[in-house]
C-alpha cells in the first residue's frame, strides 16, 4: 500500500514539473479508474460537479454555435473544449489522496525547494533552459522580486504554490515530529521565490496554526503572544525595507514588458469582458488575454478568471462548493481564497492544487483524522 501511495505522490508532484505536465494526472486518473468504486452520490458534493459540467457542456454547444468563443486568445488546447469536464479526474484522483500521500507530495517539495536554494546561491533562475528567462544581473539584484527562482518548476509562481502546499500540509495534520523543521523549509521556499500573495496567505495559516498549538496550552500562550508582537515589531520597525522596497516596487512604468505586474491593467481587460459576456462568459472555455504579441496572460485572479471563462451562473456554481468547508478546514480554504485573489491559484479545472482542494471539500472529517480512505480495493 505504501508504495501505491508513494507512486501517486510522485506522479502528483511531476505534473507540477517543467518537462511534465497535467496531463500525468489524466494518465494518473486512467491507471486508477478501473479499481474505482462507484462513485458516492449520496454526497452533495458530487451533484453540484455535475451540474456544473453539464451546464459547462451547454454553454460550449450554445456559444459555438452562435459564434461567441473567443478562440484567438489563447494556443492551449483547452480552447476546444469546456474545462470543466477535467473536474472528473480530479474528483477521481482527490479520493485516493490521503495523509501519506500528501505527507511523500510535502517531502518531495522539500527536495525540490533545495534545488531552488541552489539556484539562487547559483545566481540563475532555473537550471532548465526555460524560454524568456533574464539570467542577467540576477546576483545584482536588490529586489528579491527579480530574484525569484523556479526550482524544477516552469516559474516562479509554481514553486511558490508547492511552498504554500506544504504548509496547507502541515496545518491539516498538525505534524508535531519536526514540524517546525517543514515550516522552516517551506517559508524559505516562498522567500526565494518572493510571491507576494503566497507569503501573505502562508502568513495567515502559520499564526493561525501556531495559535491553535500554543493557545490550547495555557503554559505557552505567553510565548505566543511575545512571538507575535516581536513578528510585528520587526516588520513595523522594518517597514520601509520590507514593503516601500520589495512589496511595493516600483510599478510606476508604462512599458508593456512590466504589464504582467500590473493587475490593474489586466483586470479591466477580464472585467470587461465579463461585464460584455455575462451570461456565457467565453462559452467555458478558458479566456486569456494577448496583451503582447504571442503572450497570453490569465487573469491573475481565480474568481475573476472563471467569471470571464463561464459567465455569471455556471460560476456561482464553482464558488458554491466553498459550502462544504467546515470550521476545522477553514484557515486551509481561507489560505486559498485569499492567494486565489490575486493570482490564479484554483480552477485550473485539473492541478496539483484543484486536487488538494477537492481532497478537503471532498471529506474533511478523514482529512483530518488522518484515516486512510478504503476505495482503492
Amino acid at each position: 500500500m505504501r508504495i501505491k501511495e508513494l507512486l501517486l505522490a510522485f506522479l502528483l508532484y511531476l505534473s507540477t514539473v517543467y518537462w511534465a505536465g497535467s496531463y500525468l494526472l489524466i494518465i494518473m486518473c486512467l491507471l486508477y479508474l478501473p479499481k474505482l468504486k462507484i462513485i458516492d452520490f449520496k454526497n452533495k458534493f458530487f451533484y453540484l460537479i455535475a451540474i456544473i459540467i453539464t451546464l459547462s457542456l451547454l454553454n460550449f454547444t450554445f456559444s459555438t454555435l452562435n459564434g461567441n468563443i473567443d478562440v484567438s486568445s489563447s494556443q492551449s488546447v483547452l480552447q476546444y473544449f469546456p474545462y470543466a469536464i477535467l473536474l472528473i479526474p480530479t474528483c477521481i484522483i482527490s479520493r485516493y489522496i490521503n495523509r501519506r500521500v500528501l505527507i511523500y507530495a510535502m517531502y518531495l517539495i522539500c527536495i525540490e525547494i533545495f534545488i531552488g536554494c541552489l539556484e539562487y546561491k547559483s545566481g540563475v533562475p532555473s537550471f532548465f533552459n526555460i524560454p524568456n528567462i533574464d539570467n542577467d544581473n540576477f546576483l545584482g539584484e536588490t529586489l528579491l522580486y527579480n530574484k525569484r527562482v523556479f526550482g524544477l518548476s516552469e516559474n516562479s509562481s509554481v514553486l511558490a504554490i508547492k511552498s504554500l502546499i506544504g504548509i496547507i500540509i502541515i496545518y491539516l495534520y498538525d505534524l508535531k515530529r519536526y514540524r517546525n523543521v517543514f515550516i522552516s523549509i517551506m517559508i524559505i521556499g516562498l522567500f526565494i521565490t518572493f510571491n507576494r500573495t503566497y507569503i501573505l496567505a502562508a502568513m495567515l495559516i502559520l499564526i493561525s496554526l501556531y495559535y491553535k498549538i500554543y493557545i490550547k496550552t495555557s503554559k505557552y500562550k505567553l510565548l505566543y503572544y511575545i512571538c507575535i508582537t516581536i513578528l510585528f515589531v520587526i516588520i513595523i520597525t522594518n517597514y520601509f525595507a520590507i514593503f516601500e522596497m520589495q512589496f511595493l516596487r516600483d510599478s510606476s512604468t508604462n512599458d508593456i514588458n512590466h504589464i504582467s505586474a500590473e493587475r490593474d491593467i489586466i483586470y479591466v481587460y477580464y472585467w470587461n469582458y465579463f461585464v460584455n459576456h455575462w451570461c456565457c462568459g467565453n462559452g467555458s472555455v478558458k479566456y486569456w488575454v494577448e496583451l503582447l504579441p504571442g503572450m497570453y496572460y490569465h487573469g491573475h485572479n481565480s474568481f475573476l478568471m472563471t467569471l470571464a471563462s463561464n459567465g455569471l451562473f455556471i460560476s456561482l456554481l464553482y464558488f458554491y462548493l466553498f459550502r462544504f468547508t467546515t470550521r476545522r478546514t477553514l484557515i486551509p480554504i481561507l489560505g486559498l481564497i485569499f492567494s486565489s485573489l490575486t493570482q490564479y491559484t484554483i480552477f485550473w479545472g485539473i492541478s496539483f492544487i484543484d486536487i488538494l482542494l477537492f481532497t478537503i471539500l471532498l471529506d474533511n472529517e478523514n482529512i483530518l483524522k488522518g484515516k486512510t480512505r478504503n476505495y482503492i480495493q
